[in-house]
């Protein structure tokens, strides 16, 4: 289950072309919990997909998610806080960096596990993003 799913705007040093700027760009990063809930197997993330409903976005996987497990009632809330998304360093997931202002949008989220078992399944939220 997903938890929390939210996009958080920060102010950005970069334009959404890496370029260096002093003001008027915006980082949106992703957050999210992830919650097992069946409480009889773990599950491990094979990947996720940030979507924005029209098939654009991008996929988290490989590398990214290797070792991403979690455990049978257990939580992963790495990605929901601050410190444990720059953990994440370039994996961490954002929707990219935007000037202001710019209009309101969903973001989708699916992620595609594994449970111990060896069952595959995939668990979707939604997120609204307002400027």
């Amino acid at each position: 289950m997903i938890e929390d799913f939210s996009v958080i705007v920060k102010r950005s040093s970069v334009n959404g072309r890496g370029v260096p700027v002093d003001d008027g760009w915006f980082s949106l990063e992703v957050r999210f919990v992830l919650r097992e809930t069946g409480n009889r197997s773990g599950a491990t993330v094979e990947s996720f997909f940030l979507g924005d409903g029209d098939g654009g976005g991008a996929w988290f996987d490989g590398f990214c998610t290797e070792g991403l497990r979690v455990p049978p009632g257990g939580v992963y809330d790495t990605l929901y806080t601050d410190e444990g998304y720059e953990s994440w360093g370039y994996c961490a997931p954002y929707w990219g960096v935007v000037s202001a202002p710019i209009k309101e949008f969903p973001v989708f989220l699916t992620v595609n596990f594994v449970d111990d078992d060896g069952q595959a399944g995939s668990t979707g939220a939604k997120a609204i993003w307002k400027h």
